[in-house]
């Protein structure tokens, strides 16, 4: 019997390397932006600081990076992945939305965000997304347990994100969020933010994007999905940034890509 288990957990494990691995080799089918886009991109970055970008063709599957697998803190990005693996939890029927828990007083790490008292997981996902909300998560990984969100992430196959010290790669932020796209109650409490002043800023009104910002102190960043002709995920990560430039040139890389994309997608 204890053989069969060993066998059983090893055949499991396997299973699941090889899934996550599938998912991660779609990352290197690779079809490479014209040497004009680079330039273009490297030229509207600022000279101080260091940035990360990870962009996603989602007609074509076609990527663009730059610094794609190096190392910057999340700063808010984490609130994705420990929604997301709630409503994994939810879709598999291990968790209810709609349960009641509460937001307990030493959970309490920010006094501008929602204060102790109970709520339902659903309202707690939305606030966390939607509003930033950095009191919110701390009971989400309370009810769902540290351990559960660690092993969703390495399951996802965000390999060089360390969720303890906080830091993430856009390889990584791209990958999240191609799996966002399968939940459209996580698309909409992405969309029309509380912070709409860096991808979303300069790109059409009518135009979709469910997006998440991440600030500190020298650290900009905002990643998200743009629903335009040619929908594509843009990931802009950056550290040692001054804030009006970083902001002002996510919100110029944005436009861009967004015209670009578009723009083939009418020639071809």
């Amino acid at each position: 019997m204890i053989a069969l288990a060993l066998s059983f957990l090893l055949d499991l494990s396997v299973k699941q390397f090889y899934q996550t691995t599938v998912e991660i080799k779609e990352y290197e089918k690779r079809f490479e932006f014209p040497i004009d886009f680079r330039k273009k991109i490297e030229g509207l970055l600022p000279k101080k600081g260091v940035w990360g970008i990870f962009i996603k063709d989602l007609n074509t599957g076609s990527v663009f990076s730059i610094n794609e697998n190096l190392s910057f803190p999340a700063a808010s990005l984490y609130k994705v992945i420990v929604v997301l693996a709630l409503y994994q939890k939810a879709e598999e029927k291990e968790v209810d939305l709609k349960q009641i828990v509460e937001l307990k007083s030493q959970e309490v790490v920010d006094e501008n965000s929602i204060k102790p008292g109970f709520y339902t997981l659903e309202k707690l996902a939305e606030l966390s997304l939607k509003h930033s909300d950095n009191n919110a998560p701390n009971a989400l990984i309370r009810f769902l347990g540290f351990k559960e969100v660690e092993k969703f992430k390495n399951e996802l196959g965000l390999i060089h994100t360390d969720l303890r010290k906080n830091f993430t790669t856009p390889f990584d932020m791209g990958i999240l969020f191609s799996k966002i796209r399968d939940y459209p109650q996580l698309i909409d409490f992405l969309t029309k933010t509380a912070f709409e002043d860096r991808i979303p800023f300069y790109l059409p009104e009518e135009i979709k994007v469910a997006h998440k910002i991440g600030t500190l102190n020298g650290v900009y960043h905002d990643a998200g999905i743009i629903f335009g002709k040619t929908p594509f995920i843009l990931i802009i990560l950056s550290k040692g940034s001054e804030k009006e430039k970083a902001i002002e040139s996510i919100r110029n890389i944005s436009k861009y890509v967004f015209e670009y994309l578009n723009e083939e997608s009418k020639t071809n």
